[in-house]
This record gives C-alpha cells, structure tokens and sequence, in this order.
C-alpha cells in the first residue's frame, strides 16, 4: 500500500466518521424538535383539558343553581297557592 492510499483511506474514513457525526447531529436535532414539539403539544392538550372541564364544571354548577332556584319559585308558588 502507497502512502497516497493510505492517506486516501484516513480521508475516507474521516468523511465516513463525519457523515455519522452529523448523522448523530441531526438525530440530536430531531429528537430535541420532537421533545420540544411533544412538550408543546401536551402543555396545549393540558390547558384545552382544563378549560373544558372548567366549562363543563362552570355549567354543570349554573344548571344545579337554575334547577334549585326554579324548584324554589315552584315552592314559593305552591306555598303562595296554599295561603290564598
């Protein structure tokens, strides 16, 4: 083996280290985008949940509070029709 194929070989093997480096490089990037972008993702998903069930809670408690005041007036009615 000559020099020049000696050098041609470290060249290849250092281009071939490279290209795994970035390779390993852009995985790095990916899975920090796919972090970041599930993070993203779950945080959103977190706060729609909360104020869904914040809605849903907040009319669950306006239609208790409606049906305990028109059963009131229907009790005051029935008692208004006993007095008179």
């Amino acid at each position: 083996m000559t020099h020049f194929h000696t050098i041609k070989i470290a060249l290849s093997f250092n281009i071939l280290t490279f290209h795994t480096f970035k390779k390993k490089i852009m995985i790095k990037k990916i899975m920090i985008i796919r972090l970041v972008f599930s993070d993203y993702v779950s945080v959103t998903a977190n706060a729609i949940r909360h104020v869904y069930i914040s809605q849903v809670t907040a009319g669950l408690v306006c239609r208790l509070l409606a049906k305990i005041k028109v059963f009131k007036c229907k009790i005051l009615e029935s008692n208004n029709d006993l007095n008179a």
